[in-house]
């Protein structure tokens, strides 16, 4: 049986993935959809609006049924920032990552010592992907390191 997946996602700015199955009659077999490492929370998996159990296999959510044309799975990966140490012999210096990507503050003020509170992280309306966080009567602007092109930045900052 003929069988293809069309996917629409925003990933990895954005924690929803969908797909949807086509398939020129009703077929049993299984999707496996790999779960991130970076991973802090349980992924969310609905089938055609429903929640699903998922076997875990080897990194793998694994669903196994009989699909038809047009199923709809819908798969979210929530994401939250984290502070991931250099190395051992460094863990107050951290690099900001969310989901798979990593977080660079734009056009640091020199005078001013680098530091991280992915707590304190709130989305702006600027930009799907782009955060700030207020720092005194500063605003501290952070984004994923591809979206740098000619703009100052700090990679690396000391635990906040």
């Amino acid at each position: 049986t003929a069988v293809s997946l069309t996917q629409e996602t925003n990933y990895p700015l954005g924690e929803s993935i969908a797909l949807r199955v086509n398939c020129s009659a009703p077929v049993e077999f299984a999707i496996r959809l790999r779960i991130p490492a970076w991973m802090q929370a349980s992924p969310r998996l609905r089938v055609n609006g429903k929640p699903v159990h998922a076997d875990s296999q080897r990194g793998f959510a694994v669903v196994r049924r009989r699909w038809v044309d047009g199923d709809a799975i819908a798969f979210e990966l929530p994401m939250q920032f984290r502070a991931e140490a250099i190395d051992e012999l460094h863990p107050e210096s951290v690099a900001l990552m969310r989901g798979a990507l990593v977080y660079v503050e734009q056009n640091p003020a020199e005078s001013e010592s680098a530091h991280v509170n992915p707590e304190a992280l709130r989305p702006t309306d600027e930009k799907q992907g782009v955060f700030s966080a207020q720092d005194g009567n500063r605003t501290r602007a952070y984004t994923p390191f591809y979206f740098v092109r000619d703009e100052a930045y700090t990679m690396y900052a000391r635990r906040g």
